[in-house]
């Protein structure tokens, strides 16, 4: 039986002068969300480079407001980069890495160099949110531990957020506690756009860059950097590509709302109205004073490709005179009409810093990332004039513009991987910084000598890099571009979506034409995720009871490891309980027994969780205690007419054996 559980100084613009419905002169009253006009917006702040706007101030106070409830309460999506498949695809690729460094092609200038096994590998996971793939991916782990190539007591994961309520629920989760008693699992603390080190709270351990208090490096091995939904969440900058002229583009964020009282208030990203100003750069040389000047030399480099390439690649349009541009940020998004060799671009700045900062930490600035998100790595996708799309799911998130971040990556000495399905929820791709040639500003002799917008010199220099890495490219071959997370999250979603459902709360029932076998294929593909069992569980439980013996036996060896697999959200989704479901419809009432009672445990008391319960100690001939549960759920629900029932019949039974103790 199913169970239904039960989880800066706002300025207000001028006011409006209209004819009312008499056709007299009036005024609207600027302060009155009545009168406010849909044409209207109170300005929070002017005019200002987009990675220095409010945008991403709102962004940290509704991340810091409502912590893991941003993924228990579903208000932000997570199952595409947080399931087993993808776990274990990411752990594939560190395999591979892993198998570079140790396997000598005999060439020393092209052999990257060997691990250190007596010392330490941290993996850092940025914004690692609900914590769930952290949990899957250190489970994958170990779990390749035989081939690993590194022995896994010595790799240390380190998990990370800037908010503190995340590492509180990290901290006291169940299925993270055997990771922390063994030392493989840390936490910490991070901006990742801002610090510059990482202090580890169980370890006591800090990662840094040497400075006056540390003489040496404080790893010995290079790092890896997973980072799932995080760089479309950093800051970044404006530009655009117009009439063979790069320009900046500045924010001004404002609010459809009257009378905004705090402008930090992360409610505002619901209703936000920002306008958008375009100007003209002198130069590429955008990021030479400040905080980014180390960089400088590979940002410029990076919008001089762009400039370059938009203007080689585009029509030529002598009419086509470089103007100063205002967007108002309506929903068309700025659209207008432009050459072919126009071009908007988001500069991933935040991911840069990120980057650059792990990489100072780091052993010889050496990294490898491995980094999922919606965005894109083909520049021809950014072809148009559009004002960026801010995409609002409670926060607010960005394309990431994977190219750019590729090509920093490949201008300070290192490669890109990337995938080559162009329409894809979710694109994944891998980094390798192998510290050789790194930061060639310091000297002026550059790393990468590109043609004036030539794509085929980026991928020459990752083509020729990544072959002394050739597993790592097979491994990501393998398991991210033949058949990868974007893949399976889409199959996965597709075959769901030929579920009807009908009816409401104990009575609804899934009608679909998906066979069992089908179900149990995709189960296995999954790795048996948690969260594709529990989206398909009305299938595998109605229709195991006419499985044929060599499909249930399928099932039967694979379904321990759902639980194995799942951790636990919040109560809205009860797996136990349905595991406990699943079990008794195999006749197995005792391992239903064990998965409701982890039902009560975690779900908290139920009376369909006590029916059930029932009806295994009836099946075990436990009538007894059978009586005792049955009792318990219509105590919990005297409207629960079929407990009442089931109570009164097995107490019938007792009676006619004889049994007069029967209370």
């Amino acid at each position: 039986f199913n169970k239904a559980i039960l989880m800066s100084s706002p300025q207000t613009c001028t006011a409006t002068t209209y004819n009312d419905s008499n056709g007299n002169n009036a005024t609207d009253d600027p302060t009155s969300s009545s009168s406010f006009s849909r044409n209207e917006r109170t300005v929070l702040e002017g005019f200002v480079r987009c990675s220095d706007s409010l945008l991403w101030k709102l962004m940290m106070s509704f991340y810091d407001r409502e912590g893991v409830d941003s993924w228990t309460r579903g208000i932000v999506p997570n199952f595409i980069t947080s399931n087993a498949f993808i776990a274990r695809a990411y752990a594939r690729l560190l395999s591979g890495y892993f198998f570079d460094c140790f396997v000598s092609s005999g060439d020393a200038t092209t052999t990257p160099t060997r691990l250190n096994v007596e010392e330490k590998f941290y993996v850092v996971e940025l914004g690692a949110g609900s914590g769930k793939f952290s949990f899957l991916m250190l489970k994958a782990l170990h779990e390749m531990k035989t081939t690993l190539r590194f022995p896994v007591e010595n790799v240390v994961y380190v998990m990370t957020d800037f908010t503190e309520s995340n590492l509180n629920f990290w901290k006291d989760h169940p299925a993270l506690e055997p990771f922390v008693t063994s030392g493989q699992l840390d936490f910490a603390i991070f901006d990742a756009v801002n610090d510059t080190e990482l202090r580890l709270q169980n370890s006591g351990v800090v990662l840094g860059p040497p400075n006056g208090d540390r003489d040496g490096e404080t790893t010995k091995n290079p790092m890896c950097i997973v980072a799932n939904y995080l760089f479309d969440t950093l800051c970044h900058d404006i530009f655009r590509v117009e009439g063979s002229v790069l320009k900046e583009g500045l924010i001004s964020v404002g609010s459809a709302r009257p009378n905004e009282a705090n402008s930090s208030d992360p409610d505002i990203i619901n209703h936000m109205r920002n306008e958008y100003d375009y100007r003209p750069l002198k130069d590429t040389e955008y990021y030479k004073n400040g905080r980014d000047g180390v960089d400088n030399v590979h940002l410029s480099r990076i919008l001089a490709f762009y400039r370059d390439y938009y203007d080689k690649n585009g029509d030529d349009d002598d009419n086509n005179t470089p103007t100063t541009h205002k967007s108002s940020g309506k929903d068309d998004g700025g659209r207008g009409t432009s050459a072919r060799g126009d071009a908007s671009i988001l500069m991933p700045i935040g991911a840069i810093r990120a980057i650059r900062r792990l990489s100072n930490m780091s052993h010889q600035k050496k990294l490898i990332i491995l980094s999922g998100d919606k965005g894109n790595d083909d520049p021809e996708q950014f072809r148009g004039l559009v004002d960026p799309h801010l995409a609002v799911h409670g926060s607010f998130s960005v394309m990431v513009n994977y190219h750019a971040i590729g090509a920093y990556v490949t201008s300070r000495g290192g490669f890109s991987l990337h995938g080559s399905q162009h329409d894809a929820s979710l694109k994944v791709s891998a980094f390798v910084l192998s510290g050789d040639n790194d930061d060639d500003g310091a000297d002026g002799t550059a790393v990468v000598e590109t043609r004036s917008g030539d794509l085929s010199d980026f991928e020459r220099w990752d083509r020729e890099r990544s072959a002394r890495y050739p597993m790592l490219k097979q491994c990501f071959e393998d398991n991210i571009v033949s058949f990868g997370p974007n893949d399976f999250f889409m199959l996965q979603r597709g075959m769901k979506e030929v579920t009807i459902s009908s009816g409401s709360g104990d009575a609804a029932i899934n009608e679909t034409n998906l066979s069992l076998n089908s179900v149990v294929s995709l189960l296995k593909l999954s790795d048996w995720d948690a969260d594709v069992f529990y989206k398909f569980r009305d299938i595998i439980i109605s229709k195991v009871n006419t499985a044929n013996p060599k499909l249930r036996k399928d099932l039967l060896q694979g379904v321990p490891r759902v639980w194995k697999n799942h951790f636990l959200l919040g109560r809205d989704k009860d797996v136990a309980f349905e595991m406990g479901r699943l079990y008794y419809g195999l006749q197995m009432p005792r391992d239903g027994l064990k998965y409701y009672s982890s039902s009560v445990e975690i779900a908290g008391e139920h009376h369909v969780t006590y029916y059930n319960m029932g009806l295994c100690h009836y099946s075990l001939g436990e009538k007894r205690d059978a009586i005792e549960c049955f009792s318990k759920s219509a105590c919990l629900n005297e409207s629960y007419v079929k407990a009442s029932n089931w109570l009164e019949k097995v107490r019938r039974e007792l009676e006619d054996c004889g049994d007069v103790d029967v209370a």
